[in-house]
């Protein structure tokens, strides 16, 4: 049976940057990565908006908040030193004109509550009046606004790829094609699928984070939840220029669709939030465009289904189904030593790269 130091487990953007990682601060042990794919990223590393948010969008002092805010500075020097795409575009939050005079004080409440959240989390951002909110994107309609100009768009494959690229070159071992069934300590290290014993293992898997976690005895709980995108098509697709989102309480489940450019000059809605049984359902029963039309038309009216083309899905781990817990980054055994990610989904790309260094942080404690 061959030996390892430490055994990664998952091959996406936290997995990919926890093994980058390791490798530095790790030097000459062997280090493993076990994916069940074909390549890295292609589960929800590979299906997401690629924004690299600032945590404005979580409550002050959670990790969500700490790791997106430290994670998406260090993301940014990575992604701009290895020449991964990236847009510059900013945020623009709104509260919508066209409600009831109930809900629109209720939006202005939300607002209200998010910059008290920026300004103790010390985000950069600007209070946008109507006008403010026109000046920016002329075909919104909005109440007021918020606009975040540190919010960046990245190429989300590149950037993994990146990842496994230096991790692959300063030494770290891939083994794709190669699910995870056994994880069973014995004496101070754990025998992985009967071929490796490793003295560590990080538990990197994402929607399946909570499975891996059971073969070691531990008990988590994760939800599959789908978020769809539909691309925007035809002469609307240069209907805004930039992120634009509904405001939503910090801590709400989901961010609410919204207007999501690539790096490639396509603009997106999404995603949608949708409750899965199954950890791989990514096209059947499909939201329909209606849907996405009646959640923006609030504060882009000029939109239609027509203008609208389904173009993708991704499935992000969930602690609850109707609120949004922190993530879980935790030391659970020592001698062998086992750190668990559960819970990352969003804002899991910004974080990536924080994640990995507080992971490192944690098998410092035991091996």
């Amino acid at each position: 049976m061959e030996k390892a130091d430490i055994a990664i487990l998952g091959g996406g953007v936290v997995g990919n940057a926890t093994a980058l990682e390791a490798s530095v601060v790790f030097p000459n042990r062997r280090i493993i990565v076990y994916e069940k794919n074909s390549t890295v990223g292609l589960e929800a590393s590979g299906r997401n908006s690629g924004v690299l948010h600032t945590g404005f969008h979580h409550p002050a002092g959670s990790l969500k908040e700490k790791l997106a805010n430290q994670g998406s500075k260090i993301v940014r020097k990575y992604v701009q030193i290895r020449k991964v795409p990236i847009l510059q575009c900013g945020m623009l939050v709104v509260v919508p004109t066209f409600s009831s005079i109930g809900s629109a004080f209720s939006n202005l409440g939300i607002l209200k509550s998010l910059c008290l959240n920026g300004k103790r989390q010390n985000v950069n951002f600007i209070v946008l009046g109507k006008k403010g909110v026109k000046k920016l994107e002329p075909n919104v309609e909005a109440l007021a606004g918020l606009f975040l100009p540190d919010v960046a768009v990245i190429d989300f494959v590149a950037y993994v790829k990146a990842l496994f690229y230096d991790a692959k070159s300063r030494g770290v071992e891939f083994f794709f094609d190669t699910k995870v069934e056994q994880v069973v300590p014995d004496g101070d290290e754990f025998v992985i699928n009967d071929k490796f014993r490793a003295k560590a293992v990080v538990n990197c898997a994402g929607i399946y984070a909570d499975a891996i976690a059971s073969l070691c005895g531990l008990k988590y709980q994760q939800y599959p939840v789908r978020g769809e995108y539909y691309q925007i098509i035809g002469p609307k697709k240069k209907i805004v220029s930039r992120l634009v989102n509904p405001a939503v309480p910090p801590g709400n489940s989901s961010k609410g669709i919204h207007f999501s450019p690539r790096t490639d000059g396509k603009m997106f809605l999404g995603p949608s939030y949708k409750i899965l049984g199954d950890k791989e359902n990514y096209e059947g029963d499909k939201t329909p465009p209606e849907i996405f039309v009646k959640s923006v038309r609030s504060f882009v009216p000029d939109i239609g289904v027509d203008d609208l083309r389904w173009a993708s899905s991704g499935i992000r781990a969930k602690l609850s189904t109707d609120s949004d817990p922190d993530f879980i980054i935790r030391l659970d055994m020592t001698r062998p030593a086992l750190v668990n990610n559960i819970g990352i989904g969003s804002p899991g790309l910004s974080a990536s790269m924080a994640i990995a260094e507080m992971n490192c942080r944690l098998l410092k404690e035991s091996i």
